[in-house]
């Protein structure tokens, strides 16, 4: 069984890398990936779309552990959410996408905000995508054990 030991890479490590590790092990954590500044602009930015749900760039989902949105990251209007628009449109992210799914992808096309509050509830279940992807996610606080 692997622990978080065995899937944690360097945050520097390059695309190729990250691609090939996570299809031997399914899996790669990048700690610390993120600088600071660019953490708390995407917190900024992930907290408005959570307050401001509903229009053309986003949807409110039913979520259980607390709120949820989903996102289109093409009509997000870059001139407020310009962080998460460069982030997740990265030459990085699309480079790892290329090299592990080849050149026919959609990269983070949709997007999933997510604010878990209510203590006590499944925060993954068991579920199926819609497609056939290769997740980023990016947690914007520190969690552990108890969170």
């Amino acid at each position: 069984m692997l622990n978080l030991t065995d899937i944690t890479l360097p945050c520097d490590s390059d695309a190729r890398e990250v691609s090939n590790f996570v299809r031997q092990f399914g899996a790669a954590v990048l700690p610390n990936f993120v600088a600071q500044s660019t953490l708390e602009e995407l917190q900024s930015e992930f907290r408005a779309v959570l307050k401001q749900p509903n229009n053309a760039y986003a949807r409110p989902l039913s979520y259980q552990p607390g709120r949820a949105v989903e996102l289109s990251r093409n009509a997000l209007p870059v001139e407020h959410y310009q962080t998460i628009c460069s982030f997740f449109g990265s030459p990085w992210m699309r480079a790892v996408a290329d090299s592990y799914m080849g050149h026919l992808f959609l990269l983070n096309y949709e997007l999933y905000a997510t604010h878990e509050f209510i203590p006590a509830t499944d925060i993954a279940p068991t579920h199926h995508d819609k497609l056939w992807t290769l997740k980023f996610m990016l947690y914007l606080n520190d969690i552990d054990v108890d969170c």
